[in-house]
């Protein structure tokens, strides 16, 4: 099955051929130049483009050494969930408004059809909350909440409640460390 990725502001970038279960490499259209940015963002240039210059996406890639490229994400934390962009950050900010929560992250958790996962750190009164309702309905409580501005579709479909964030060696939070946390059950 051929392939095309691209967007509405540069139009088809690149096209692969898929054969299997892998991920085989994106190569440029004819006429479109891909390069790498030094914080490993995607850079186009393609005589459609209004700019000569070309158009910074805020994709993020790796080049391999046959000249194509594979997707690693996105610079601006925004993924698409059953057709709907959103943005993570702008979700986790939502999700931290909420009663019951000190802080929140989401993640971006399964492989063929993505779905989000919460990663909650409670005050005083939503660990009150969890010790009397548990996981479950405490989980269903924040999403009817994130309901009132966020799309259903895109809601947290799973929630670990923790006391605190996985932290890397560094001090920040890590998108594997808070997948962990769904792997483990």
């Amino acid at each position: 099955m051929r392939e095309f990725f691209g967007s509405t502001e540069t139009g088809v970038i690149a096209s692969r051929l898929r054969t299997g279960d892998g991920q085989p490499s994106w190569h440029a259209m004819p006429g479109v130049a891909v390069t790498r940015l030094d914080d490993n963002r995607l850079h186009v240039r393609s005589p459609y483009l209004v700019d000569p210059d070309g158009e910074e996406s805020e994709d993020l890639i790796e080049l391999d050494a046959d000249g194509g490229f594979h997707l690693k994400g996105r610079a601006d934390r925004v993924t698409k969930i059953e057709g709907i962009r959103v943005s993570l950050t702008e979700f986790e900010i939502q999700l931290r408004t909420l009663n019951g929560v000190r802080e929140g992250r989401l993640v971006v958790l399964g492989d063929k059809t993505p779905y989000l996962g919460g990663v909650v750190v409670l005050d005083a009164a939503g660990a009150d909350e969890l010790a009397t309702i548990g996981t479950f309905r405490l989980g269903r409580r924040l999403r009817r909440d994130l309901s009132r501005n966020l799309p259903q579709p895109a809601l947290p479909r799973r929630w670990r409640f923790v006391t605190e964030m996985p932290l890397a060696p560094l001090g920040k939070v890590r998108t594997s460390d808070l997948a962990a946390l769904f792997a483990e059950g």
